[in-house]
């Protein structure tokens, strides 16, 4: 093979390798805030339901809507200081303009953190992953806390690529 060729060859291994790691990357790029409720447990619907507010930005354009998320883990919750399996659900996050949503991947956590100084109730650190299947392509990360010292509980956190 001649160097030209082998050039030629590395070139294109290398476009090859920066399309992939494009496309891991979310299409559109969502960054912003969730705040809601839990609608209903897992133990009664199958799946913890949560809906609420979302505030942030698609493709670097401010905007706010809101989402819905049904999210599966294994039961019990977990006691302090424990964690348990985040094992799949559904999204959707609706602004004036669009809607994207998708699933929640396998391998996600909820771990007991404790009341806050004074209370009875669990909180709970969420980290999962969610899959972008409708209005787009790629992954996003959520990290939040679910609060269960009021009724109804209640999730806030932070959507990043």
């Amino acid at each position: 093979m001649s160097v030209r060729h082998r050039t030629a060859a590395t070139g294109a291994l290398t476009l090859s390798i920066l399309a992939l790691q494009v496309v891991t990357a979310s299409t559109p790029v969502i960054t912003g805030a969730i705040q809601g409720v839990e609608l209903c447990p897992q133990s009664i619907c199958d799946a913890a339901i949560f809906a609420g507010d979302f505030t942030g930005q698609v493709n670097s354009k401010p905007t706010s809507g809101f989402f819905g998320a049904a999210i599966t883990y294994d039961e019990p919750l977990p006691s302090q200081p424990f964690s348990t399996e985040i094992t799949g659900g559904s999204w959707a996050i609706h602004t004036r303009l669009r809607t994207v949503g998708g699933k929640i991947l396998d391998g996600g956590t909820l771990t007991n953190i404790g009341p806050p100084s004074g209370e009875t109730e669990d909180r709970f650190t969420v980290t999962l992953t969610m899959e972008i299947t409708k209005g787009g392509f790629g992954t996003l990360h959520f990290t939040g806390i679910l609060d269960h010292n009021q009724f109804p509980p209640t999730i806030a956190g932070e959507i990043t690529p």
